[in-house]
């Protein structure tokens, strides 16, 4: 009995371990500078406001295909940070 308590608390401390870690992961993604993510960001912005996706007057630009913008619009309905947190 007294072993299954045991397994029991250290599956516990394992998956609180486990939420720390994703949490921390979390946070860590929404301060950094994600290149590749403001590139998804501004198509999602252009896609709401109902402009061009490609502008190849920019030094970065969007490459990839309309599809993937028109997916990214809703992260771009919302605030950067809160955005790259739903992203993360």
């Amino acid at each position: 009995m007294t072993l299954d308590l045991k397994g029991e608390r250290a599956r516990r401390l394992a998956w609180l371990a486990i939420g720390i870690y994703i949490a921390a992961l979390g946070v860590a993604s929404v301060l950094r500078t994600q290149g590749d993510f403001n590139i998804y960001y501004r198509a999602g912005h252009r896609v709401l406001a109902g402009i061009a996706v490609y502008r190849f007057d920019e030094k970065d630009h969007f490459l990839y295909a309309p599809i993937f913008a028109i997916c990214f619009a809703p992260f771009a309905a919302l605030p950067l940070k809160a955005a790259q947190f739903a992203w993360y």
